[in-house]
């Protein structure tokens, strides 16, 4: 059994030169050291090829029993991953269809890290994980937008991976010079059947930004998991969202009430829900498990709407002191999200991921505004090489909003159209 093995793996080797921290490749050095008879050497490889996804797991893992029996070792079921991520984004916004068209440039880094304890029990992998992460402008922040200079969000987050199914629940505080709120998200998993290297399955995932957005997206799902070609993790279903919003026909309704009079036609004001302020809408770290394939859809990120927070009003206007009413909207729409990839020999892949939604409204602030619908979501290619525990990669991301039949009274009030184009270079550790 173990002969054939070695054949396989070897020839696999030799023909496709596979990723080099691929199970295939640490299964057969393992084998070199145990033929060698380097057993403890065969030993450390052997756990190590047990915690990469692959076809050997459950071999591997007979294999690790023997030896443990034989010598008289005991099992460990912990074990500790780091992961690093550090990369700079080149970004261009344009924004029109509103009071103005806009069109500006900056620059800005992100950091992430991620510190795994992981614990096997039988079929099961728990997982306890905090994550710290940022993102910080190079320069000015773009003035078009109400971005804050700088963002930080620590969290935790469990994660229970079994052999046809994930859960994965947590909480992130994320700061930044203006303000603080916590978001929280889950998402469970479900694999009902296999075909070859193929997976098929349904999702459900929930996420809240306090006091700002309730989103909730049901998936049926696909993942491909292949050492070489093609790569799939593609979810597709429908979601439900949920999001305050400023009301600006009750803000000109309660200005002429006061006798204040009309207020300017176009004034600055909080609209949409926070989005340049969030670090992790350039990808979150992975659901830590892995050993079946579930290989991480916060990756690309939960993401929610421009932010079109402007600054407020002068404070001589006399139409200030009304306050800025707010309405909870609820949106509902087809959505989805994925990435697909192709790994070449060569330690290289390329990617592309995508996670967009299309929207019409249930509840609106009256019956005009319930007409409108929107567009919106992210899309980009990556490029990764993987010499060794680092990965180097370089690609682009587009965030977009695209606003269908707005009212009347909002027409030059919301921009019809927005659109950030980010270019990214960047490293990866996984240790």
């Amino acid at each position: 059994m173990r002969i054939k093995a070695i054949a396989t793996i070897a020839i696999l080797l030799l023909s496709s030169r596979l990723l080099a921290e691929s199970q295939e490749a640490v299964y057969y050095e393992a084998m070199k050291a145990e033929e060698a008879g380097e057993i403890s050497r065969s030993i450390e490889l052997f756990e190590k090829a047990a915690e990469i996804d692959g076809p050997y797991t459950d071999e591997i893992r007979d294999i690790l029993k023997e030896y443990y029996q034989a010598l008289g070792m005991d099992e460990s079921p912990f074990s500790f991953r780091l992961r690093g991520d550090v990369s700079v984004h080149g970004m261009h916004y344009e924004e029109s269809g509103g009071y103005e068209d806009v069109k500006d440039n900056g620059a800005e880094t992100y950091f992430g890290l991620s510190l795994f304890a992981n614990y096997t029990a039988g079929s099961l992998i728990h997982s306890f994980i905090l994550n710290f992460s940022g993102n910080a402008f190079l320069g000015d922040t773009i003035s078009s937008l109400d971005s804050a200079k700088w963002a930080l969000a620590p969290g935790v987050e469990y994660d229970l991976v079994g052999e046809s199914f994930l859960v994965c629940a947590g909480i992130d505080f994320k700061f930044n010079e203006k303000e603080w709120y916590p978001f929280m998200y889950g998402w469970l998993e479900k694999s009902f059947f296999r075909f070859d290297k193929n997976k098929f399955g349904a999702a459900l995932s929930i996420s809240e930004e306090w006091e700002r957005q309730f989103a909730a997206s049901l998936f049926a799902s696909w993942r491909r998991f292949s050492p070489r070609g093609f790569n799939v993790a593609l979810f597709v279903g429908a979601r439900f969202i949920a999001e305050d919003v400023f009301d600006y026909d009750a803000w000109v309704q309660a200005i002429q009430n006061s006798g204040y009079g009309k207020p300017p036609d176009y004034p600055d004001f909080p609209r949409d829900s926070s989005f340049y302020d969030d670090p992790y809408r350039f990808g979150n770290p992975d659901f830590s498990g892995d050993p079946n394939g579930f290989d991480g859809q916060r990756d690309f990120g939960e993401q929610g709407d421009f932010d079109d927070r402007k600054a407020p009003p002068p404070e001589d206007s006399t139409w200030n002191t009304v306050d800025y009413p707010e309405y909870n909207v609820k949106w509902i729409g087809p959505y989805l999200r994925g990435r697909i990839s192709y790994k070449f020999k060569y330690n290289i892949t390329a990617e592309i991921a995508a996670n967009i939604f299309y929207g019409i409204i249930l509840d609106g602030p009256n019956s005009s505004y319930e007409e409108m619908s929107k567009l919106t979501g992210l899309w980009g290619p990556t490029l990764y090489w993987s010499p060794n525990i680092m990965t180097f990669y370089v690609g682009a991301e587009n965030t977009f909003r695209h606003y269908f039949d707005i009212p009347e009274s909002y027409q030059g009030i919301l921009s019809r159209s927005t659109s950030l184009w980010e270019l990214k270079l960047g490293m990866k550790l996984d240790w």
